[in-house]
């Protein structure tokens, strides 16, 4: 585990991050499916507010201890918990145009209006069969030309799930993300 703006966590995609702030509209909105404790969620509305531009942001996270590594819950352990560890990292830091959303992913998913969303980034669950699910769910609440993607696709489970969803048409961006433009 690193730290990143002093929040911990593995969060290695600050340029991705950059690139879709720099190239999404005025007034988009964004989602970031996996908070852990919040280091990329931090880091995502600092270039939203350098960026000048209207997105909102949602952050969709169970915040169930029972997801987290062995580390992550020794880490959290003494905060209370791993919502309250979120809470502790990120207070001060996230803006009125972000809405913590305490739920399944595919519970917001289900929530979001067809068309709304410009980039969606898919961090919660490795397995398989939720990574299919999360791209199913949030598919048609996508903007045209919005951007899905995603962390960790070097782990398998994730890689066979984009491929399996998107064939050849998702792009690898760094060491371990992937998007597809919709």
């Amino acid at each position: 585990m690193k730290f990143h703006g002093g929040i911990p966590g593995w969060f290695n995609f600050a340029d991705f991050y950059d690139w879709v702030v720099q190239n999404a509209p005025d007034k988009a909105r964004f989602v970031e499916v996996g908070a852990l404790f919040g280091a990329s969620s931090v880091y995502l509305q600092s270039r939203i507010v350098a960026s000048k531009k209207d997105i909102k942001l949602d952050i969709v996270d169970t915040f169930d201890d029972k997801n987290l590594s062995m580390e992550s819950s020794n880490l959290a352990m003494p905060f209370g918990g791993f919502r309250k560890t979120f809470d502790f990292f990120t207070r001060g830091r996230l803006g009125d145009n972000v809405r913590v959303c305490q739920m399944p992913s595919r519970e917001h998913a289900g929530a979001c209006k067809p068309g709304s969303l410009h980039f969606v980034f898919l961090d919660g669950s490795h397995a398989k069969l939720d990574v299919l699910q999360d791209i199913s769910s949030y598919l048609n609440a996508m903007a045209p030309g919005g951007i899905l993607g995603g962390h960790d696709v070097d782990i398998p489970d994730v890689a066979q799930a984009v491929q399996e969803a998107f064939g050849t048409r998702f792009v690898r961006f760094g060491v371990s993300c992937w998007y597809v433009q919709l």
